[in-house]
C-alpha cells in the first residue's frame, strides 16, 4: 500500500530548465514594500501588546491602499482574519471604534464593510495540523477549507490569530511548528498572498526583553521557517526621544516594531516607533537616545535601587543584583553591563562586609556612591 505521506515526485521536476538563466526570473512580490512579501510572516509580542489590534489596523489599510509606516501598499485588496481568540463580537465592536477614531470617511467604511473577511473559529477550535491516530503530526481540512472558500476571492492578505491554536500543540515544539508552517505555506501558494501569524513570546524571553527572531514562544522552527519575522516590544525606563511624550512611555502606549527577519528585502536598520491611543497605532519618527544617555539612565536607575535596599538592611551583590532583574527592568546582560560600568565609573563601589555577615565565599556586597 502506497504512503500517503510521501509525495509523488514526477522526472521533469527534477530539472531547473535553461529558461532559469535565459529568462529574467521575478523575485517575491510584496504587498506592502519592505514589509509583506507573499510568504509566511510572524508577529510576535507578548500578550497585551496590541497584536490584534495592530493586525486590524493593517486590514484597513491593505483594503484602502493607506501607506503602512510610510510604506507603499503595492496591492491594495480584500483581506482574511481567521482568529481563534477574538470573536466575532469582540472584532465587530473594535472595528466599529477603529473607523471613528482612524475618521474613515463613508466610501472607506464601505470598502473595509464589504472587503474584511473573518473566519470566527472561538467556539469551534480547529487547527492546520494535528496528530494522527498514529501519533503523526499531519495537516488538517482546515487549510484546503480555506483554500476552497478564498481562492475565487484573491486576498491581498490572510492573517491567522493566534498562531498557538493552530498547530498540533506545544508539546511537538519543533515538529509541530514546522508542520504548522508547512500548512502556512500552502495557503500562501494557493492564494497567492502573504500568511501573517500573530504569536506570543515566552514568559523568560517576554521578562528577558529578547528580540530576535526566535523571540516567539515554542522552539526555532517558526523562526527558522518564516520569511518575514516583526517584534513588538513595549518601550519602559529609558530617555524619551525629542519629539515624543514621556507621559506615553509612564502610560505604557509608547512601543518599538523591531524587524528580526526580512528574505527578500533589507531588514529594517532602525525600529519603527509606536504610540498606541485607544485602538490605534501612530507611527511617530524617532531615534532610540544614544548608548551613553541610555546607560547614564539605566546607572542612576541601579544607584537608586541600590539606596533602596540599603535603607531597608539589604547588601547586594552582582548575583543578588542579576536576581532583581525584574525589578530594575533589566535583562540579565543589561544588568552586568550596567553595574560593570558603576564601578567603573565610581558611582557604585564594592565593600567588605561586616564580618558578622559573611557568609560562604561572599565577602563583599555593591554600595552607591552617587
Amino acid at each position: 500500500m502506497a504512503d500517503p505521506e510521501r509525495p509523488r515526485i514526477l522526472a521533469t521536476d527534477t530539472a531547473i530548465g535553461l529558461c532559469t538563466f535565459d529568462d529574467e526570473q521575478p523575485g517575491v512580490e510584496f504587498v506592502a514594500e519592505d514589509l509583506f512579501p507573499v510568504d509566511v510572516i510572524t508577529l510576535i509580542s507578548p500578550g497585551g501588546y496590541g497584536k490584534s489590534t495592530l493586525i486590524l489596523q493593517w486590514m484597513i489599510a491593505i483594503i484602502l491602499g493607506l501607506a503602512i509606516f510610510g510604506m507603499k501598499v503595492r496591492r491594495p485588496g480584500p483581506v482574511v482574519l481567521v482568529t481563534a481568540e477574538d470573536g466575532l463580537k469582540r472584532i465587530r465592536h473594535r472595528l466599529h471604534r477603529m473607523a471613528r477614531q482612524m475618521a474613515l470617511t463613508r466610501d472607506q467604511v464601505v470598502m473595509v464593510a464589504s472587503q474584511l473577511y473573518v473566519v470566527d473559529l472561538t467556539a469551534k477550535p480547529a487547527r492546520l495540523a494535528h496528530l494522527d491516530r498514529n501519533g503523526n503530526i499531519v495537516g488538517t481540512s482546515l487549510t484546503d477549507a480555506l483554500i476552497d472558500a478564498y481562492r475565487d476571492l484573491k486576498p491581498s492578505a490572510v492573517f491567522l490569530d493566534p498562531l498557538v491554536s493552530f498547530g498540533p500543540g506545544e508539546r511537538h515544539v519543533n515538529d509541530g511548528e514546522q508542520a504548522t508552517i508547512t500548512q502556512m505555506r500552502r495557503l500562501v501558494e494557493a492564494l497567492n498572498a502573504p500568511v501573517i501569524g500573530a504569536h506570543h513570546t515566552g514568559k523568560q524571553v517576554a521578562r528577558e526583553k529578547i528580540l530576535d527572531l526566535y523571540s516567539g514562544r515554542g522552539g526555532s522552527a517558526l523562526g527558522d521557517g518564516a520569511r518575514a519575522a516583526f517584534v513588538i516590544e513595549l518601550v519602559e525606563n529609558e530617555p524619551v526621544p525629542a519629539g515624543l511624550d514621556p507621559e506615553d512611555m509612564a502610560e505604557h502606549r509608547l512601543f518599538r516594531l523591531h524587524n528580526v527577519k526580512m528574505q527578500d528585502a533589507p531588514k529594517w536598520r532602525e525600529p519603527i516607533w509606536l504610540v498606541r491611543h485607544g485602538l490605534q497605532f501612530r507611527h511617530v519618527v524617532a531615534k532610540r537616545p544614544d548608548a551613553a544617555a541610555a546607560m547614564a539612565n539605566d546607572v542612576t536607575r541601579l544607584c537608586a535601587f541600590l539606596k533602596a535596599q540599603a535603607a531597608a538592611g539589604h547588601k547586594p551583590d552582582k548575583k543578588a543584583l542579576e536576581a532583581a532583574k525584574a525589578e530594575l527592568k533589566l535583562t540579565r546582560d543589561r544588568v552586568r553591563a550596567v553595574v560593570d560600568w558603576a564601578l567603573s565609573s565610581g558611582a557604585v563601589v564594592e565593600m567588605d562586609l561586616p564580618a558578622a555577615e559573611v557568609k560562604g565565599r561572599r565577602k563583599t556586597y555593591l554600595h552607591a556612591v552617587k
